[in-house]
Order: structure tokens, then sequence, then C-alpha cells
């Protein structure tokens, strides 16, 4: 007898956490489909994140391989090169890399 008691009050503990569960995710898709139809996406800004991801590690890989390549031109001799090499990857190491 003492195990049927223990098995219908866990029957009945789990049916009423499902129906909780099953209310508060209604609620979630509700609200964040209420959501996406404001921001008016169709949930593909995912790719937008993950584009933007992509090109700001391509900037800022392309940036300290230029601040490298300035270094290897003032070794060379090749100041002015250099310098302009040492700029531009600084400018795309700074501001483009946080910005993407």
């Amino acid at each position: 007898l003492g195990s049927l008691g223990l098995s219908w009050s866990c029957a009945t503990w789990a049916a009423t956490r499902e129906k909780a569960l099953g209310k508060a995710c209604d609620e979630d898709m509700t609200s964040s489909t209420a959501a996406d139809a404001a921001a008016g996406s169709n949930g593909s800004l995912w790719v937008l994140g993950v584009t933007f991801s992509v090109l700001g590690t391509l900037v800022g890989t392309i940036g300290k391989q230029m601040m490298r390549c300035s270094e290897v031109c003032k070794d060379s001799h090749r100041e002015k090169e250099g310098n302009i090499l040492f700029i531009l990857g600084l400018a795309l190491q700074v501001a483009l890399n946080p910005a993407c």
C-alpha cells in the first residue's frame, strides 16, 4: 500500500509539472513569436550574426598580418612601406575588428 501511494503521488507530481511546463513553453513561444514579428524577422538574424563574426575574425587577422609585414618591411629598410602597412593594420585591428 505504501508503494502504491508513492507511485500515485509521483505520477500526480509528474502530471502537474508537465502541465506547468506546457503553459510556460506556450507563453515563451507566444512572446518570442511576438518579438520576432515586431523585429520583422523570420528567425534568420543568426545568419547575420555569424557573418559579422566571421568578418570580424578576418579583419582582425588581416590587420595583424599587415602589422607583422610592416615590421618585416622595416627590417628590409623599406621604412615608408612599413609605416603605411602599420597604420593600415592598426586601423583594421582597432577600428574595424570591434565594429564587426
